[in-house]
């Protein structure tokens, strides 16, 4: 509750306490209706009927009656806007919480499960707070109210609403600690099915190409049906509570009028009539406590899973950031753009070896470094640790003279022009998708924009769109080809004008000689910068200014093409394997 509390302020206070006011009103209105009854009672077993009498009174009901409602209808308003809010504030809380996770915060938590917190978990903390002042607090109310009217009628009449009220506390509480473990786990089977919907979404292509629709369904058929097995364990549950308390109610009902013959009956001539009238009271009040536990059904209904969903959201909110912001340096004309690592060593989190040992090179600005090794040496491990994707759990990684962890991460990343291994591209315009970004190193101009695609060579293919660089780009941007996509993300890192380039295998989609054309337009326009490329292909890389060559997560070699050739085993037969021979 105390990050519900966090997330609210003034205004949704005065909401909900105004909302609590109109709902005590409405309840106060709704019990004077037993009061009311017992009046009429009394008129109406009188030897002469006072039909004026009557008539005010039932007057007075229906005014009652339209006073209650507009008290409901306000406190729904109230509560309304104050849950949308509360909600609201706790969803962009979650988001920039997640904002801020490095890729170890968000393979621990799964993207299926952030997103699920984000959205449904959030959403059911908002069903919640919109009910607390229509359930929990009218049922509270009007079981107090109802209670205390009763205690006027006589004592036989009270203990039997007493206890039962007690008896259903008492039942209610047990219902909450049953039902709080199954909806954690409900919680948890809905990430599981996310993840399997989103495996099926993004691997499509794979899927039909290996004709895995049985396969998928059959994951997708286990852990749905363990979801409903457990939702229908919940529902069942819940569902008997109704027609118990019904009953229950019902038996109350008569147990008062049972009570209530031998209480008549022990009664002088003269106050009969006055206890009738207080036994009808008595019936009416009991029906509204019973139904104060009627609404508080309808919430315990929503309150595991609440329970369950700010748990969540909880985690999330409390996470510890493995990578925070440094101290913030301030970096000399002569270091800019340079990059060395010192002994690196990197393990991913949970990895029983490391990814990288003993890693050292320095690449200088002006001049390229290409790293190039069999997959799963080690490659991308390089490129993450100098925008701090990731942070080296050993050696140091400086940029620009000092140690990465030393940057504040939005000026270490404004260093650099990022292009990932996977062409990733925005739902937004190709415009908007090559001046993406925040930076105080450029800015984008339609101009600047069309420089960059034409450094890209992404300039061609954009204006032969109908609608040129306003063209929407579909989600991940399957509108265009992977080799376009790729140059599309090159000409984004172009854009920014960066000190450093780091390029992990994004020349892999092109042609030869689109890629010749890209890379001497670079060497024209960005001379001066540091640029780090990551190569399948030695064609690729083999006029770099130094090759680091990596073989199971260490420097096998380094040097030039022809260097290599000569002193380096593992690079030479990466060389003839492409049938490279000088």
């Amino acid at each position: 509750m105390r990050t519900i509390i966090r997330y609210t302020r003034g205004r949704e206070w005065l909401l909900v306490a105004a909302s609590l006011l109109f709902t005590a009103l409405q309840v106060k209105l709704e019990l004077l209706f037993p009061e009311y009854l017992r009046h009429i009672t009394v008129l109406i077993q009188s030897d002469i009927i006072d039909f004026t009498s009557l008539a005010v009174l039932c007057a007075q009901m229906l005014a009652f009656v339209a006073g209650a409602l507009v008290c409901a209808l306000l406190t729904v308003l109230f509560v309304a806007v104050a849950s949308s809010t509360i909600s609201a504030r706790i969803r962009q809380g979650v988001f920039d919480k997640i904002m801020d996770f490095s890729l170890e915060e968000v393979a621990k938590f799964s993207t299926p499960s952030l997103i699920t917190r984000c959205t449904f978990d959030v959403m059911q903390v908002q069903l919640f707070i919109a009910s607390v002042p229509t359930l929990l607090t009218r049922a509270l109310f009007t079981g107090i109210m109802a209670t205390l009217g009763i205690w006027g009628t006589h004592p036989i009449w009270t203990s039997i609403t007493g206890g039962s009220v007690l008896l259903m506390f008492v039942l209610l509480t047990l219902l909450i600690l049953l039902m709080t473990p199954a909806t954690m786990r409900v919680n948890k089977l809905t990430d599981n099915l996310n993840t399997i919907s989103l495996e099926h979404l993004t691997g499509l292509r794979v899927i039909h190409a290996y004709n895995a629709e049985n396969y998928q369904q059959k994951k997708f058929d286990a852990v749905n049906n363990s979801l409903a097995d457990t939702n229908i364990f919940i529902n069942n549950r819940m569902a008997l509570m109704y027609p118990t308390i019904t009953l229950f109610g019902n038996a109350v009902v008569l147990l008062i009028y049972f009570a209530g013959i031998f209480i008549m009956r022990s009664t002088a001539e003269p106050q009969k009539l006055l206890t009738f009238s207080n036994m009808i009271a008595a019936a009416s009040y009991s029906e509204q406590a019973l139904l104060a536990f009627l609404l508080l059904i309808m919430l315990l209904m929503m309150l595991p899973r609440m329970i369950a969903s700010l748990r969540r959201i909880n985690e999330v909110l409390s996470t510890d950031i493995a990578i925070k912001d440094g101290a913030g340096v301030m970096v000399s004309q002569d270091e800019a753009g340079k990059v060395e690592f010192r002994n690196v060593s990197f393990r991913y989190p949970g990895a029983v070896g490391d990814a990288l040992e003993g890693i050292t090179f320095t690449a200088y600005p002006g001049k390229t470094t290409a790293i190039i090794g069999s997959t799963g040496s080690g490659k991308t491990s390089i490129l993450n640790l100098i925008p701090r994707l990731y942070d080296a759990t050993g050696g140091e990684v400086l940029v620009d003279g000092f140690n990465v962890r030393d940057f504040k991460l939005s000026d270490l990343r404004e260093r650099l022009g990022y292009v990932p291994q996977k062409s990733l591209l925005f739902s937004m315009s190709i415009a908007e998708n090559i001046g993406y970004g925040e930076s105080s190193r450029f800015h984008a101009t339609l101009e600047h924009i069309k420089k960059a695609a034409e450094i890209g060579q992404a300039r061609d293919f954009i204006e032969r769109q109908e609608a040129g660089y306003d063209t929407e780009v579909q989600q991940g941007g399957k509108n265009f080809s992977g080799g376009q996509r790729q140059r599309l993300t090159i000409s984004r890192a172009i854009s920014r004008n960066p000190e450093i380039y780091i390029f992990d295998d994004s020349f892999s989609a092109l042609d030869f000689k689109t890629d010749k054309i890209l890379r001497a337009k670079l060497r024209e326009t960005a001379g001066g910068a540091t640029m780090i490329i990551v190569a399948q292909r030695i064609s690729t890389i083999r006029n770099a200014d130094q090759i680091i060559v990596l073989d199971k997560g260490r420097v096998a070699g380094s040097g030039t093409h022809e260097e290599l050739m000569a002193s380096c085993k593992v690079y030479r037969e990466m060389a003839e394997s492409q049938s490279i021979t000088q």
